[in-house]
């Protein structure tokens, strides 16, 4: 089972829920559950300037013979900072150059056993510098 959407309520804006549902059972009899329920967002904070993306997450997985069972959940968060209109002053085809600031978030909860719990996170910063979106001319006039 799975049910997905997407909602473009205006431009830059989107927000994409899903939901899947999967049983998988083994030649031996071992049945396997898994749900995920995850959402995808998308936003103008500053219109030309900043842009955010939200993801994230939730999945249980978990089998018949209660040899697993955990739940894990993912999340991120993505600043994206557009210097396109600072470097445009400077260079004929300045691109869509981009400085993103980007936080990522994981967690496992083991039901059971609670020692293989994990939780980490990270923070990267990108500098985006060669992504043209218009032609390029090489040529140097004088």
């Amino acid at each position: 089972f799975s049910l997905s959407g997407n909602l473009t309520p205006a431009s830059g804006y989107s927000l994409a829920p899903a939901l899947n549902y999967v049983t998988t059972t083994s030649s031996n009899g071992l049945t396997t559950y898994s749900e995920v329920a995850s959402l995808t967002t998308s936003a103008p904070l500053w219109q030309d300037y900043i842009t955010s993306n939200l993801q994230g997450s939730v999945s249980h997985q978990d089998t018949s013979d209660n040899s697993s069972d955990s739940i894990t959940y993912n999340g991120s968060l993505r600043l994206a900072f557009n210097l396109s209109t600072l470097t445009e002053q400077y260079f004929k085809y300045a691109g869509s150059q981009t400085l993103a600031l980007t936080f990522n978030y994981n967690r496992v909860d083991d039901k059971i056993n609670p020692e293989n719990d994990q939780k980490d996170w990270s923070i990267f910063l990108n500098f985006n510098l060669l992504s043209f979106s218009k032609p390029i001319d090489w040529s140097i006039g004088f």
